[in-house]
């Protein structure tokens, strides 16, 4: 029956934890905002790259057939004759020139691959899109980019995990609601360990939603591995958060703890940095790894660790 109460207290706490942080529109704004500016501005570099791209091909007079012409427009291509077409490529106007018997192509622009196909068929040259050792690299540093930002964005989210926890308690103590909490007929553990729970959910959440906007824009090489490592991430933060708060607070200042609990996760993912097999075995420096360790697990545990903590220093008073 104990078990079954605590339970129920526990699983309606954190529910009502998860509705006080959801009604805050600060919140709600702040956990949007970092991925949804994130995508706007790859979404718009696309598009102004895509609108800005140069699509002329520059041929010389004998191979500006009607035919040739059509199939060009019909790629979204522009047809340019001119008696010296490799000028006309050198000078940045047209993406591709051809006189018949030579190919030139300005890949600093991004052309076309079906502009390029056209050409080469209407020359006799052999051309089909393959991925060559070096298109791969290419595409290698796209992707290591793309999770260079969310990794960016779990970060930030990290450090929300701070402002959540501390928050968590220092408000609620300072108000009067973590003490009619606390007064329940529960144990105590129950309190703290509801609001690690809402703030893990809530943040877990969002970033998996981050990390989904983010895979469907751009790809990303492990979007599984790095929502789990982001999510326990900010779980982490949140338990350090509420760790640090102390006797923090309106009553005794807030800046000074929140201050350490950001030090301290800040620290955890410079170590990731500076050593990156500690990736895989710490939470948040498992940001930086695209592969699971036991960082997630280390990371899950801090909460319930934290909770048995908070209980034990209740009971001291």
């Amino acid at each position: 029956m104990n078990a079954s109460r605590a339970f129920r207290g526990w699983a309606w706490l954190t529910g009502s934890m998860i509705q006080r942080l959801l009604r805050e529109g600060m919140v709600l704004r702040s956990m949007v905002l970092p991925v949804a500016l994130t995508v706007v501005v790859m979404v718009a570099t696309v598009a102004t790259v895509t609108w800005s791209r140069v699509r002329g091909v520059a041929v010389s007079p004998a191979l500006a057939t009607p035919e040739f012409r059509e199939d060009i427009e019909a790629a979204g291509g522009v047809l340019m004759v001119s008696d010296t077409p490799e000028a006309v490529v050198r000078a940045g106007d047209a993406a591709f020139g051809t006189d018949g018997a030579t190919f030139w192509a300005d890949r600093s622009v991004m052309p076309s691959q079906a502009l390029e196909g056209l050409i080469r068929r209407q020359i006799g040259a052999a051309w089909r899109p393959y991925e060559t050792h070096e298109r791969r690299a290419v595409l290698s540093k796209s992707d290591t980019s793309s999770t260079n930002a969310i990794q960016f964005i779990g970060a930030i989210f990290a450090m929300y995990g701070v402002v959540f926890g501390a928050g968590a308690v220092a408000r609620d103590r300072d108000d009067g609601t973590l003490d009619a909490e606390l007064s329940a007929a529960q144990p105590m553990w129950v309190t703290p360990l509801a609001r690690w729970s809402a703030a893990t959910l809530v943040l877990g959440l969002f970033f998996t939603m981050s990390v989904t906007m983010m895979h469907a824009v751009v790809g990303l090489e492990a979007p599984w591995s790095l929502a789990i490592s982001g999510a326990t991430a900010s779980s982490t933060a949140a338990a350090v958060g509420m760790a640090v708060i102390g006797v923090g607070g309106k009553t005794q200042g807030f800046a000074g703890p929140m201050s350490a609990g950001l030090v301290i996760v800040m620290g955890l993912f410079s170590l990731g940095l500076y050593e990156p097999w500690l990736a895989r075995s710490l939470p948040v420096a498992s940001l930086l790894d695209p592969n699971l360790g036991v960082a997630p697990l280390i990371g899950l545990l801090l909460g319930p660790l934290y909770a048995w903590w908070f209980a034990a220093r209740v009971a001291r008073g």
